[in-house]
């Protein structure tokens, strides 16, 4: 009988401890997809601008877009989009599993945990930028570099939680997103 209670003591601490691990999961969890779907109106807005902006600037140049480039324009500024949400959720995701979440209640901290997170983005969002760049540049010259490296630093776990939004799916595209430092020092590094 001593036996038995002393395994049901084990089983119930076994328990607790996994509900707290299972709670601690989905209130990060619950929170990143909180953050997600806040994010769609932003994403919405900066896709509108950038395309008005894109479209002013060929206007200002005296081109004159085909239906198909201006297609192609929205279509690739919104690959922009979705890789620089992908780069704050991957911060977001960081941030939120850290010791600094949930906060004490004290305004420095959560400044400081604010200044990581916003860190955190200004990083991975510049290396997005830089590959976009490198890959309007050089992203023909390269193909077998390109393709040896692009499903290895593909964010496919990413992807499946935070997909691109329906406004976004509407056009027929498929968005693919990448860990974009690794993917350029990868390709970099067989060039």
């Amino acid at each position: 009988m001593q036996m038995i209670k002393i395994y049901l003591v084990v089983i119930m601490t076994l328990m607790h401890s996994a509900l707290a691990i299972a709670e601690e999961v989905f209130d990060w969890q619950t929170r990143a997809r909180e953050i997600y779907s806040n994010q769609e109106t932003v994403v919405r807005h900066e896709i509108e601008k950038k395309t008005k902006e894109y479209l002013a600037i060929a206007k200002s140049e005296g081109r004159e877009l085909s239906e198909e480039a201006q297609r192609l324009m929205r279509t690739t500024t919104q690959n922009v989009e979705y890789q620089y949400l992908l780069d704050r959720m991957f911060c977001a995701e960081q941030f939120l599993k850290s010791k600094k979440y949930p906060f004490t209640g004290d305004d420095k901290e959560r400044d400081r945990a604010m200044l990581i997170f916003n860190e955190c983005d200004n990083i991975r969002s510049a290396a997005s930028l830089e590959l976009f760049r490198f890959a309007s540049h050089y992203g023909n010259q390269f193909p077998h570099e390109w393709n040896a490296c692009l499903a290895k630093h593909r964010l496919l776990t990413l992807e499946a939680r935070y997909p691109p939004f329906a406004f976004m799916r509407s056009i027929g595209h498929e968005y693919e997103a990448y860990d974009a430092a690794e993917l350029l020092a990868c390709v970099k590094s067989r060039i």
